[in-house]
């Protein structure tokens, strides 16, 4: 428990905001120094102001460009278990139906175990079991300097921890900023993950398209679990760095992050997405002895998985309701869990589909409403459109009954466009849960 008062927290706030006020621009200035390598930063400006990080890359080779997502990773090796949760947890992040979309991340794992023959062994299996993912610079593993750690468990500790605890809250605040540190520039966002967590078959698509819907979000929540599946613009990683390297004595990681968020004042920027992306299955803490044992409690709940094959060609989804608790239109049309929440559906209001080009569409299922709020979410009533090409004007296929609507397309006309149209003011709100379009398979 704290025992420090509350004008040690309005202090330590003071100086967060100092620091995140000013680092910003000085530590982005570091970026146009031709310092070229630092092989011994001992601060977050050392590492924005080295040209080339390589001696700190293991194994693997930094991307040739930039990235859309940068995947922050640190992993040690928990006793009492037969392998490393690190490649479980790999296998679910990069054995997605969505291969295309592996080009535009980078997965930066950090090899945190203080002894250097567990760090070799983790760099010995991952550049032998992700070969492929190494070489395509998909993967790659690096280790903080020793002259980056500043002197552990040297200030007064206010959390009556031991002293094992301590320095192992005080190494994963170094740990943490030094990954940012280091991934500021590989993409344009950074997600923080834990190396023992499972991701939902279908993330990628519906990660990318949360952090497209909210680019002005101080931070995105993809799990509601500690620092597990917290995205943040790349941009603002240089300030996160900072403050995790001046204050890792004074608290912990998880609990900095909330000083950052009160210190941007702008709490009504964070946005999470639910359902959450991200379960932790691990049941060993990275500090020894210590069982963890947390879960997502609405992971993959069955209300929330989507039922029905699909092939759901690349389309662009809009729609005129207004949406509920951070959800978006293509939610309903993605395969990752969840569904579009919509508020005060007018009669007219519409969600559109309108595909990148014109499909053979045989067969459209639409899905609304949740097992957990029996009707009161569905569309009560409701018509399916299809607007063909060369068309001006949609064409009925069938109403809504019971919340649900599903009609067989000829395929001798290419479809440019679904659409499913409120026919009754909703004084509730509405889940359109799950939109499944088959094609020809010509």
């Amino acid at each position: 428990m704290m025992r420090g008062s509350g004008r040690r927290v309005g202090a330590l706030l003071a100086l967060g905001a100092i620091v995140v006020v000013g680092c910003s621009v000085l530590l982005w200035t570091g970026l146009t120094s031709e310092d070229g390598a630092c092989p011994r930063p001992t601060s977050v400006q050392d590492v924005l102001r080295c040209m080339d990080l390589s001696d700190h890359v293991t194994v693997g080779s930094l991307p040739s460009s930039k990235r859309k997502l940068a995947i922050g990773i640190p992993s040690v090796w928990r006793s009492g278990i037969k392998k490393r949760y690190i490649t479980d947890t790999l296998h679910s992040l990069l054995d997605v139906p969505e291969r295309h979309l592996l080009k535009d991340i980078v997965v930066v794992i950090l090899a945190a175990d203080r002894d250097p023959l567990l760090r070799e062994k983790l760099k010995l299996t991952i550049a032998t079991e992700f070969s492929h993912h190494v070489h395509a610079s998909r993967i790659i593993v690096i280790e903080v300097p020793d002259a980056y750690y500043p002197q552990l468990y040297h200030k007064r500790n206010d959390y009556e921890d031991s002293q094992a605890r301590t320095i192992w809250r005080q190494k994963q605040c170094v740990d943490y900023s030094f990954l940012m540190a280091f991934s500021a520039r590989l993409a344009s966002t950074y997600l923080q993950l834990e190396d023992d967590v499972s991701a939902t078959r279908h993330y990628l698509p519906a990660l990318n398209a949360f952090v497209d819907a909210f680019p002005q979000a101080v931070m995105l929540e993809f799990s509601t679990l500690g620092f597990i599946g917290k995205a943040f613009p790349s941009a603002d990683l240089p300030a996160l760095a900072h403050l995790f390297h001046t204050f890792y004595a004074d608290a912990p990681v998880d609990l900095l992050l909330q000083y950052y968020i009160a210190i941007q004042n702008r709490k009504n920027d964070v946005r999470q997405r639910q359902p959450p992306l991200f379960q932790h299955v691990g049941t060993r803490s990275s500090l020894s002895g210590k069982r963890q044992t947390a879960v997502e409690p609405n992971y993959e709940l069955e209300y929330d998985l989507k039922r029905w094959r699909a092939d759901n060609p690349p389309a662009e989804v809009t729609s005129s309701m207004t949406p509920a608790f951070s959800s978006l239109p293509i939610d309903a049309y993605l395969r990752a869990p969840g569904g579009f929440w919509a508020a005060a559906v007018q009669d007219g209001d519409d969600l559109t589909i309108a595909f990148t080009r014109p499909a053979r569409v045989i067969h459209i299922r639409v899905r609304t409403g949740t097992k957990e709020h029996n009707s009161a979410d569905r569309l009560q009533a409701g018509e399916l459109h299809v607007l063909f090409e060369g068309s001006t004007r949609s064409t009925i296929l069938a109403a809504f009954d019971k919340g649900i609507a599903e009609a067989a397309v000829s395929h001798k006309r290419r479809v440019s466009q679904v659409k499913i149209i409120s026919r009754a003011i909703h004084t509730t709100w509405v889940m359109i849960q799950e939109i499944a379009v088959l094609v020809h398979s010509s």
